[in-house]
């Protein structure tokens, strides 16, 4: 059965090869357009490999989903070895994290504390479970 392989790859290279000669084209060029027939759908990667890979950047999602934690917070609990504005940049282009300011909110005056104590004595008897 491998034999049978090696032949039908041998035989392939050397159709390659024929059409190479052909059309006074590298035999490179050939296999690169019989691996990817339309080069402007797929085009090579270049440059350098990315700091923060899919897997990086599924964790930094789920660190921040629902937390109100920093970029450096985030960079130094999963300890990616990468600046915070590489963990800010994945945030970004994540559709499914929203990033915002907080909104202030009024502190508890004296007046609600006392409120909520009341409320809380007046209630420690109560069986919760029946209100369902």
């Amino acid at each position: 059965k491998d034999k049978f392989c090696n032949e039908d790859a041998k035989i392939a290279v050397s159709k390659r090869d024929a059409i190479a000669k052909h059309l006074n084209r590298s035999h490179d060029s050939i296999n690169r357009f019989v691996s990817n027939p339309n080069p402007i759908k797929q085009k090579k990667k270049t440059g350098p490999a990315p700091k923060l890979n899919s897997r990086a950047r599924r964790s930094v999602t789920r660190v921040a989903s629902n937390s109100m934690k920093s970029c450096n917070d985030i960079n130094q609990e999963l300890n990616l070895g990468v600046s915070k504005w590489k963990v800010w940049r994945a945030l970004k282009e994540d559709s499914n994290i929203t990033r915002a300011v907080m909104r202030p909110a009024p502190r508890l005056t004296n007046v609600h504390k006392a409120r909520r104590l009341d409320f809380a004595r007046r209630n420690m008897s109560t069986n919760w479970e029946k209100l369902q």
